[in-house]
């Protein structure tokens, strides 16, 4: 399939990309597989990972935009974090359609509502590998992480962005101040795996002159920055390639965030 680029991180662990650098990862346990996230491209996922793994695949979401779940309906299972199912609402279908018109992809309809539910904390059993569910609210209501211990990696998704700072202005998004609490928790449900490789959305998103390898520390940079901008500490930078007056971005460490005004709370 050329529209895929599968790497092998190690065994029974995959990072798989579209032409736009989105990322997905297969993940094979001794019984069944799973894969977080679906990209976004043109070309079916499900028979491209089907020449990786002979095992039975389902799919997992770190949130519901459509660069993370365009492919969900090849699958006969998709989770969700509890959270997420249950603020998906109109105007985030809404926003999905939106984001079709803007990347130029068909138009469809994902039936969140009715995608089985990952409660926090829960372990998702592959067989001698366990996904371990981490919520990470703010860049959606239900973003969450999953942990592999097996493979001594963390799923990110865009809990904190990619490298180049997370995206905190779309409608769905919540509060700065509702993201830096959600922090505090997700920063000490993290410190055990902070050694581990941890992976993003968006693959190339750490080169750059203000960008980073994903990290604990990121996330626990992150947590500062919030704290930073609700204290006053910490002021907006002027955005030369984003010249919208609406959008604030700031920055602290490896940590930067874009956002608006009406999310400063």
């Amino acid at each position: 399939m050329s529209g895929y680029h599968a790497e092998k991180m190690c065994e029974g662990f995959w990072r798989i990309r579209d032409s736009r650098q989105d990322c997905c990862y297969l993940i094979e346990g001794d019984e069944r597989a799973a894969v977080i996230d679906t990209c976004m491209s043109d070309e079916p996922l499900l028979p491209m990972l089907e020449t990786l793994t002979d095992k039975p695949i389902d799919l997992i979401l770190t949130h519901a935009h459509i660069d993370h779940m365009y492919r969900a309906g090849e699958f006969r299972k998709v989770y969700v974090h509890e959270r997420e199912k249950a603020c998906y609402t109109k105007g985030s279908a809404r926003l999905t359609r939106f984001g079709s018109m803007a990347f130029r992809v068909n138009i469809k309809k994902y039936p969140v509502h009715s995608y089985a539910c990952i409660a926090e904390g829960e372990e998702f059993d592959l067989g001698n590998v366990t996904l371990k569910c981490i919520g990470a609210f703010g860049h959606t209501p239900g973003s969450m992480i999953l942990v592999d211990e097996a493979h001594k990696a963390v799923i990110c998704g865009d809990a904190v962005g990619s490298g180049s700072g997370v995206w905190m202005f779309l409608p769905d998004c919540t509060s700065v101040a509702d993201y830096a609490d959600s922090l505090d928790k997700t920063v000490k449900a993290l410190e055990p795996y902070r050694d581990f490789t941890y992976y993003g959305g968006h693959y190339g998103q750490s080169s750059g002159e203000y960008s980073y390898p994903l990290s604990y520390g990121m996330f626990d940079d992150m947590r500062a920055l919030c704290r930073g901008i609700l204290g006053g500490e910490i002021a907006s930078i002027p955005i030369k390639k984003l010249p919208l007056k609406f959008l604030l971005y700031y920055r602290y460490k490896t940590a930067a965030i874009l956002t608006r005004r009406s999310k400063l709370k």
